[in-house]
């Protein structure tokens, strides 16, 4: 995964003053240390696991990223699989 992602991805979290970095991992049961190296672009090798609990908890505290994440998704799933694949990728 994209170092940059998650680390803007944890930035946009801690931004919306719901969780600190401690929070996010005490919420996502990632190790501090972990979330803090993600968060300073420190860390190239993010777990697959890890960058689904962020963006999760991401995602609770960002429901309008939510909202339209799904209404693409449904959009892209309508028309045909090779759209649903580009959306994926496109996430």
């Amino acid at each position: 995964m994209d170092s940059k992602i998650i680390q803007f991805i944890i930035q946009d979290i801690v931004e919306t003053g719901d969780y600190t970095l401690e929070g996010i991992a005490y919420h996502t049961h990632i190790p501090f240390d972990v979330i803090y190296e993600a968060a300073c672009g420190m860390s190239n090798q993010f777990s697959v696991t890890s960058w689904v609990r962020v963006v999760g908890l991401y995602l609770q505290v960002k429901p309008e990223v939510a909202r339209e994440f799904m209404a693409r998704l449904l959009e892209k799933s309508d028309k045909n699989v090779a759209a649903f694949s580009s959306l994926l990728i496109e996430a």
